[in-house]
């Protein structure tokens, strides 16, 4: 069995390899000129900035849209507050008096519902999402709209999301998950996989919510369910590096572990529900490619945990049974058992998935232009998320079967 998962994992990561390859001038850190239109020429983009008890972070990320390079007269944008009980309402009033922005005020409903609020109320033949915690650099937009402009076809695009300023221990370590996620999303949209359209920045075309309709409660990941929408209707789904949205992750393990049960349950719920378009034909690389990839991570990291952990109890038994056979003398004895033990196939595993994970994030940091390489945020990613990464995933696969009710925080 454990061969067989070591199979499927060099067959997947392989098949990253030879795309990246095939597509190695789109990775360029040299960003695309940006469309150079005049002003009455570009299209109107309306930016949807949901929130629920964001008081020290509305304003500023309003503000980071108003110093966008794009036309601020064609721009919309839309501040939903989601019936905060914080002071984000009195926040926002500060912003009131500025031209282009509109304030709703609404009862608490969840945040596909501030979302769908904004698009009814919305003018504008482009949507954008934008999370109130989030930050833009200031080309952004044009970038996104540079990639619609260069390919017609697309229907959504998506941004590369960073952590903003890290300062704790935990933030250091999802800052280079998020250098790597930069370079796995562009990967999968080149084969028309895309797992996400990420809610912290991304861009659609109205027709999109006119033709299937817009953002549901999805297990509480709207963004993710709408993608799987997306796709199963034929739509084309695009990513851009060169877009950059700063988030700020959550500073510490308790929040973290709140935020990634949510994600998780929410992908295993809406996996479930949309099943049938694994290994479906109309549904190309997304459902022969993608779906299958992300489940059977869940899969391999559940087996591997599971089988690396049955290995050491087993040893440290054996030395525990040396010792009490004959006394601390066995112990050289115990230890030289130890040293001798070959290496599973569940190491194996692991050792190729850290390399295949490291390629990720050398990449992924090539890309979004960050030269130097900290020695300390790496060792420390690879260390937490050894630990945290397999304990999330039985936690995710227990709350999924068992239907638990998951918090938004």
């Amino acid at each position: 069995m454990e061969y067989v998962f070591l199979f499927i994992t060099l067959y997947f990561q392989i098949f990253f390899l030879v795309t990246f390859i095939d597509n190695n001038q789109v990775f360029s850190r040299i960003k695309k000129e940006k469309v150079n239109k005049e002003d009455e020429e570009m299209p109107l983009v309306s930016i949807i900035v949901p929130c629920w008890n964001e008081e020290t972070s509305v304003v500023r990320t309003v503000e980071s849209i108003r110093e966008l390079e794009y036309p601020q007269s064609k721009i919309e944008i839309i501040v939903v507050d989601d019936g905060s009980t914080d002071k984000t309402w009195n926040e926002m009033k500060k912003i009131s008096h500025l031209d282009n922005v509109i304030l709703i005020k609404k009862e608490n409903g969840g945040k596909h519902t501030a979302n769908n609020l904004g698009i009814e109320k919305s003018k504008g033949s482009y949507i954008a999402t934008i999370d109130a915690d989030t930050c833009l650099e200031k080309d952004a937009l044009c970038m996104v709209m540079t990639e619609f402009n260069d390919n017609p076809e697309l229907d959504s695009v998506g941004s590369t999301v960073l952590v903003r300023n890290p300062s704790t221990l935990v933030q250091y370590a999802q800052m280079i998950e998020y250098q790597m996620f930069s370079f796995t999303k562009v990967l999968l949209a080149l084969v028309n996989g895309a797992l996400v359209v990420p809610g912290a920045f991304s861009v659609y075309k109205k027709e999109v919510f006119e033709e299937i309709g817009l953002f549901e409660e999805a297990h509480k990941l709207e963004d993710l369910e709408l993608t799987f929408r997306m796709q199963k209707n034929g739509m084309k789904v695009g990513q851009t590096h060169h877009a950059v949205a700063y988030t700020t992750g959550p500073n510490t393990v308790m929040k973290l572990w709140s935020q990634r049960k949510r994600w998780g349950y929410g992908f295993l719920k809406n996996s479930y529900d949309y099943k049938s378009m694994f290994f479906n034909k109309e549904n190309n690389n997304f459902g022969f490619f993608t779906l299958p990839m992300s489940l059977f991570t869940y899969i391999a990291i559940l087996v591997t945990f599971m089988t690396t952990g049955f290995f050491l109890i087993k040893n440290l038994l054996q030395i525990i049974l040396e010792i009490k056979l004959l006394g601390f003398g066995g112990l050289s004895n115990a230890l030289a058992i130890t040293s001798e033990i070959s290496i599973t196939p569940s190491l194996l595993i692991y050792g190729v998935i850290f390399t295949i994970i490291l390629f990720f994030i050398l990449f992924g940091k090539y890309i979004v232009v960050q030269n130097s390489i900290n020695p300390f945020p790496l060792i420390l990613f690879f260390i937490f998320y050894s630990l945290f990464i397999p304990i999330l995933v039985i936690k995710n696969i227990y709350d999924s079967i068992t239907n638990t009710n998951i918090s938004w925080r």
